[in-house]
């Protein structure tokens, strides 16, 4: 007879059991990561870490979400509603927008602080009172500028000098040319530009016209220039004179007297022989100009 022969493969059940709690931690250890991968990205916890490394507070206003959610969408600096991105419940958008823009978290919260240009420049309002008052003692200063002529309603607009630069108002401090146009312009102060007024021959007495020129507008000593008014809008006067629109299509250079002229908020600036090598201490219109020769140059 011939004995069957078994196989004989030693076990060891302890090690058995090592490799299937191995197994099992694995498998946890595999749950939990994909768990963790999809709450992190959910609730953007990255977001929320950023936040707080640069510094800003868990939760400003304690409703209960931290400004890394908020700050996006809601109101980290207003207590509200975790449905309404920590909005108050009844804010909309425009709402959520104005209330995020008014708050500054990196401060804890406080009203964000409103500048100009100027004051994010480093000009203070105090500096600039300061400039200001400084050009009107440098550099005579005029409220209104009056050109003369005679028109004839001819295609051919004709080059002179102005008539003069007054230090108040043409037609009432300073008489307009044959002391017509008395108390008929208008007096209005204009902050970011300058008038000229402007009185034309007539025989049955000057007609009246005035019209605002742009902030920057330069009449020049030696040249002749166009004042570039826009005669549909920036012009006025009585209902009937329209004949003193016509001159602001002239060319005008100035008088030795007043030297070149410069339009800043109001007022028109001489540039003379005695302010020669002089700036002008702010912008005007942007641009920085220097007085040179008896002219407004840029620099």
């Amino acid at each position: 007879m011939v004995k069957k022969m078994r196989l004989f493969i030693p076990t060891n059940k302890k090690g058995l059991e090592v490799t299937a709690l191995m197994g099992i931690v694995l498998a946890v250890i595999v749950v939990f990561i994909i768990i963790f991968s999809i709450v992190f990205k959910v609730f953007d916890f990255g977001g929320i870490l950023g936040v707080q490394q640069a510094g800003f507070k868990l939760d400003s206003d304690k409703d209960g979400l931290v400004d890394g959610i908020e700050l996006k969408a809601g109101c980290p600096c207003t207590s509200g509603e975790t449905v309404n991105d920590g909005c108050p419940a009844d804010f909309t958008e425009e709402q959520k927008n104005a209330d995020r823009q008014t708050y500054n978290t990196d401060t804890g919260c406080g009203v964000l602080e409103v500048k100009t240009p100027e004051e994010k420049k480093g000009i203070t309002a105090e500096k600039q009172k300061q400039e200001e008052k400084y050009a009107t003692e440098i550099f005579k200063h005029y409220r209104s500028v009056e050109i003369f002529g005679g028109d004839d309603w001819s295609p051919d607009p004709e080059d002179n000098e102005i008539r003069q630069a007054c230090a108040g108002w043409v037609g009432s401090d300073c008489p307009a040319e044959a002391n017509n146009c008395k108390n008929q312009f208008s007096t209005e102060s204009l902050k970011n530009r300058c008038w000229i007024m402007a009185s034309e021959d007539d025989i049955e007495g000057n007609d009246c016209g005035q019209a605002k020129v742009d902030e920057g507008t330069l009449i020049s000593l030696k040249e002749y220039q166009n004042l570039k008014v826009d005669t549909v809008n920036d012009y006025l006067s009585v209902p009937d004179e329209g004949e003193p629109k016509n001159l602001f299509v002239w060319k005008w250079k100035s008088k030795p007297e007043y030297g070149s002229l410069i339009c800043h908020e109001g007022f028109w600036y001489g540039c003379k022989e005695a302010n020669e090598g002089k700036e002008f201490p702010t912008l005007v219109n942007g641009q920085k100009y220097k007085c040179a020769k008896s002219e407004w140059i840029k620099t």
